[in-house]
């Protein structure tokens, strides 16, 4: 369940761009470890600052314009519609209800302080967290690329002087305006306020280039593993507004009544 939301750290920060008012994007893309068979398909569309995430089963829409989050699951004809501050504290009442479930098989001699430090994690307020300093340096490598057929530049991110991540940007793809990157990260740090302590995406060099174009590729090295996530198809086109719309007849329910289990990713 949280897989849907945090990927919005991770892949919506791939998404970030548009052209003009009237135009829009469609980007299928693909996220997989190297040495696992599995991968993970999601496609985006993006329109007039507004952003769709179809994600297996369930649609997240993200509209800068009224600074709403629209949560869609089209097999059950249910939706949810909120801010997010709303969307934040659900998540986090959502995640205490469960708390009691998840530890039922702990001794009780131990559970209290396990529920104490599960709630801390939630809610952010862990006295012991360190803000650590990330010096964080971005060099274009000058290297290029065809990627799903568009030319793309390689860039190296360091922290602390640690390659942390690849990436490639394609300028071939004029898609600056269409969403606004900076208001989306603003309306993340609302749902995950703690987010951008360890963010060494926040540097304004990173952010500058991320609005050249389209970002097609990204190596992630975490724990000595890869994370690879490629656009593979890029098709532009008109989208109507109804493409960000709830359907008709579809049911509001409340976060929690989200019925995320059992559902393909």
């Amino acid at each position: 369940m949280m897989r849907k939301l945090i990927i919005g750290t991770t892949c919506f920060f791939l998404l970030l761009f548009g052209s003009n008012a009237y135009g829009g994007w469609i980007i299928h893309e693909q996220s997989y470890e190297t040495g696992s068979k599995e991968k993970f398909s999601v496609v985006y569309y993006i329109s007039d600052q507004k952003l769709k995430l179809v994600d297996g089963e369930v649609e997240t829409i993200f509209d800068l314009n009224s600074n709403t989050i629209l949560i869609i699951i089209p097999g059950q004809s249910v939706y949810w519609k909120g801010s997010p501050e709303e969307l934040k504290h659900e998540i986090r009442l959502s995640l205490e209800n469960s708390l009691d479930e998840k530890l039922k098989d702990v001794p009780v001699e131990k559970r209290d302080m396990l529920r104490k430090y599960y709630l801390e994690q939630i809610n952010d307020k862990d006295p012991n967290k360190i803000n650590s300093q990330i010096d964080a340096l971005l060099v274009n490598t000058g290297k290029k690329e065809k990627i799903a057929g568009h030319i793309s530049t390689r860039y190296a991110l360091y922290v602390n002087m640690d390659l942390k991540e690849e990436f490639w940007i394609s300028p071939e793809v004029p898609v600056t305006r269409e969403f606004d990157m900076l208001r989306y990260k603003e309306l993340l740090k609302k749902i995950y306020p703690g987010s951008g302590e360890m963010d060494y995406h926040s540097g304004s060099a990173y952010l500058q280039v991320l609005q050249t174009g389209l970002l097609m590729r990204t190596i992630e090295y975490t724990f000595g593993v890869k994370l690879i996530t490629e656009v593979v198809k890029v098709k532009q086109k008109d989208l109507k507004p109804s493409e960000f719309s709830i359907p008709q007849k579809y049911k509001q329910v409340s976060y929690v009544e989200l019925d995320f289990e059992d559902l393909e990713y």
